[in-house]
């Protein structure tokens, strides 16, 4: 355990870990409460110092305890303009393969982990505490890593469907575009689906948003369609404004089949029940606001009349 350097304060606090950073703040817990029980025992003021005693005992635990939080010595004012270096708006993504997009991997100053935020790019390894199961077993399975050399939007020609879980590696390992399909929706989808490959088949990313992307396509036959976004509830596809059915891919992912021709391609994102919660709760605001101002005015008309 080091021996507290009283002439260099910071530089002791900061060589501490955390269990020895605990240990001195308990030293000092039990030091002021000595202090406090001597000076304020019996005293009549010592409610009134109350306040002033645990806001000083705070400030000495925060100085304890911030080289062993998140907290960062770096100025505020550094990692502002770093952050304001970054695009305002949402670019369009690149297309080069989604592994080379690794958040884990990036830093923005003292920040690290999901920095798609700033960057306002797609990245995968991002950090998520209520992240789903299926995310889990995507990014467990074999199949992960051939996914992942696709760009964040590509087109299938090939398609199997799976019941709970893919057992079939071959097939992506020799085709990285190769979907498993899960035929746990409501209409299923048939054992395998295939198309004729189409070299030519191009697409076109025109819009990129957190909530819309809409891409361009052009294909001589029908395609598989995948966007590497999680297929959550609220996720809506329509090809030439007319919603269409979408699947869930590789445990996870959004696809669909999009005819041959020239078409353009609509992922949106609405949750209605958050849309929902949220009028409830402006319109529940205001009620009691209400209230409360109606309770008011009675209350000073009461006053009003006694008087």
């Amino acid at each position: 355990f080091p021996v507290p350097n009283f002439f260099s304060w910071n530089e002791y606090i900061h060589s501490l870990d955390f269990d020895e950073s605990i240990f001195i703040q308990g030293i000092w817990q039990l030091l002021f409460l000595i202090i406090v029980i001597i000076i304020f025992n019996g005293s009549k003021n010592f409610v009134s110092f109350l306040p002033w005693l645990a806001a000083f005992d705070l400030c000495v635990a925060t100085l304890v305890n911030n080289p062993i939080t998140v907290v960062n010595d770096e100025k505020p004012m550094a990692l502002h303009e770093k952050i304001n270096q970054q695009p305002k708006d949402f670019p369009i993504p690149s297309l080069l393969p989604m592994q080379q997009f690794k958040d884990r991997e990036n830093t923005l100053g003292q920040l690290w982990l999901n920095l798609g935020i700033w960057y306002k790019q797609p990245y995968w390894q991002g950090y998520n505490s209520y992240q789903s199961p299926p995310y889990y077993l995507f990014e467990s399975s074999p199949q992960a890593k051939y996914v992942l050399e696709n760009p964040l939007i590509y087109f299938s020609a090939s398609a199997t469907a799976y019941q709970d879980t893919i057992t079939d590696t071959l097939l992506i390992a020799n085709d990285r575009t190769h979907l498993y399909i899960s035929n746990g929706h409501a209409e299923l989808v048939s054992a395998s689906h295939h198309f004729d490959k189409d070299s030519s088949a191009q697409f076109q990313i025109s819009s990129f948003g957190p909530n819309q992307i809409k891409v361009k396509t052009h294909t001589a036959s029908d395609q598989w369609l995948t966007l590497l976004q999680q297929n959550v509830k609220g996720w809506q596809l329509k090809i030439d404004s007319s919603e269409v059915k979408s699947y869930t891919s590789n445990y996870l992912f959004i696809s669909s089949i999009i005819p041959a021709g020239n078409h353009e391609v609509t992922f949106s994102y609405q949750n209605k029940g958050v849309v929902t919660a949220l009028y409830i709760t402006l319109l529940s605001l205001i009620f009691v606001l209400t209230m409360v101002f109606k309770n008011e005015v009675n209350s000073v008309k009461g006053a009003s009349n006694s008087i």
